[in-house]
């Protein structure tokens, strides 16, 4: 199983996902809605890495096409929880990643580069 490069992001921010509910229309009154399960889905956590270097924005580079871009899962590093009390993102996950499209960069002219990357939290181990 593979792991995101260790690398302390410089902000960090999440999407709690949502339960799967379905809406049915009703005759004369309104809509109806259904619970579809007891597990939410498309927990997203968003990292940003201001002005690092271009040999550690490399190393995301890598490992998006080590994953095969959005296609194979892995697993988060201590650092990138760094702060936190708990490795979760609110809501019970069994700790898997993959990427939401390709991390986005921005070159500075000091060098440096800024990385924006989207992962979705898996909860499915067979998808990996």
């Amino acid at each position: 199983m593979s792991f995101f490069p260790a690398l302390e992001p410089s902000d960090r921010s999440f999407d709690l996902g949502a339960f799967p509910v379905v809406q049915v229309a009703r005759h004369g009154s309104s809509p109806q809605r259904f619970l579809q399960g007891n597990a939410a889905f498309g927990q997203q956590l968003n990292l940003s890495y201001a002005e690092i270097s271009d040999a550690e924005a490399q190393l995301i580079r890598d490992h998006y096409d080590d994953q095969n871009g959005e296609v194979v899962g892995f697993l988060l590093p201590s650092i990138i929880w760094q702060g936190h009390t708990s490795i979760t993102i609110g809501l019970p996950f069994d700790g898997l990643f993959r990427y939401l499209g390709e991390p986005q960069e921005q070159a500075l002219d000091n060098g440096k580069v800024t990385i924006k990357v989207k992962l979705e939290a898996i909860n499915d181990p067979g998808i990996a």
